[in-house]
């Protein structure tokens, strides 16, 4: 049994939440078990998936109250896991209960508005500026160093769990601390000049954001003054 909350701002008042007898395996996933709900149950059931491979980052969500990836949460797991959440009321029973991510507002049912996410990434300009003096070449120790920060998906699991003072979303201060490093990118270091208050990015701040991160993005070697 899973139950997902539910909600239309353009029809109703406040979330419901709605459950589902689905015949799905341990090893399959959350995601599996919403997408047979949607094919068999209620097609009116919204939610985001892509790549079903933790890839794009497009089915975050919470589970059990834990913010995650729908395509890697297994069922097994979650079934086991025992962890109900504080604002299922008590008449919703289940094994597993699926909400949409908190941090950001409600469109419908799972999906939620990631506009204001990407326009941190805009606000910071975080893309490669190809520079002309890159030979082509990347040092291995360059390569490790940039390794640990490549693996964001987009997914917006971070923000609200790795406070970011200034450009409200922890992944595009990750990305900014990464294209301040590489060899390929034109603007280098000057793009530091969009934190604010660069100080706050320590290695505390690096490892809350990789313990939120679903891919456990680390920048703990391209922090301000390292």
């Amino acid at each position: 049994m899973i139950a997902v909350q539910r909600f239309d701002p353009k029809t109703d008042e406040r979330p419901v939440w709605a459950t589902y007898s689905v015949n799905v395996a341990p090893s399959q996933t959350v995601l599996d078990a919403l997408l047979v709900v949607a094919e068999t149950i209620d097609p009116t059931l919204a939610f985001r998936r892509t790549c079903r491979s933790g890839i794009c980052g497009a089915c975050a969500g919470t589970i059990n109250g834990q913010p995650r990836l729908f395509c890697q949460a297994m069922v097994g797991g979650m079934r086991s896991s025992g962890a109900r959440p504080a604002s299922v009321p008590s008449g919703v029973e289940a094994e597993i209960f699926v909400q949409p991510l908190s941090q950001f507002r409600v469109l419908k049912d799972l999906v939620v508005d990631m506009g204001p996410f990407f326009d941190a990434f805009e606000r910071a300009q975080a893309w490669l500026v190809p520079s002309a003096r890159y030979d082509g070449l990347m040092s291995k120790d360059v390569f490790r160093r940039l390794w640990g920060a490549t693996s964001c998906v987009l997914c917006g699991i971070c923000v609200g769990r790795a406070a970011a003072p200034d450009l409200s979303h922890p992944a595009a201060v990750a990305r900014v601390l990464r294209l301040a490093c590489d060899p390929r990118d034109e603007l280098g270091e000057t793009r530091l000049a969009l934190l604010d208050q660069p100080e706050r990015y320590d290695a505390e701040w690096a490892e809350a954001l990789k313990t939120a991160c679903p891919k456990a993005v680390d920048v703990s070697g391209l922090l301000p003054g390292e």
